[in-house]
């Protein structure tokens, strides 16, 4: 079993949306009710793509295949937390 850490790339989308999907409907950890459609998703990764000085995708992989993502944002507006672990989910 080989694990791989790497930036998001074209291509990921698809899985990133089953995974973050997959905690909509077995758990109450996202706080959203609504499985995100295609369209959602899309349009999230453009804000993040918008401002990479601000968001930064990481996807997992185990032998090549996507199985967790995390995304890095400003949660504040002071320098300590200006990076900060938004979301993880494998």
């Amino acid at each position: 079993m080989s694990w791989n850490i790497r930036p998001y790339a074209q291509g990921d989308l698809d899985a990133i949306n089953t995974i973050y999907n997959h905690y909509i409907a077995h758990t109450s950890i996202t706080f959203d009710i609504d499985e995100w459609p295609g369209e959602k998703r899309e349009a999230w990764l453009a804000k993040l793509q918008k401002r990479p000085d601000i968001y930064n995708l990481l996807v997992a992989e185990i032998d090549g295949v996507v199985v967790g993502f995390a995304i890095t944002a400003n949660f504040a507006k002071n320098s300590l937390t200006r990076r900060q672990l938004k979301s993880l989910f494998t």
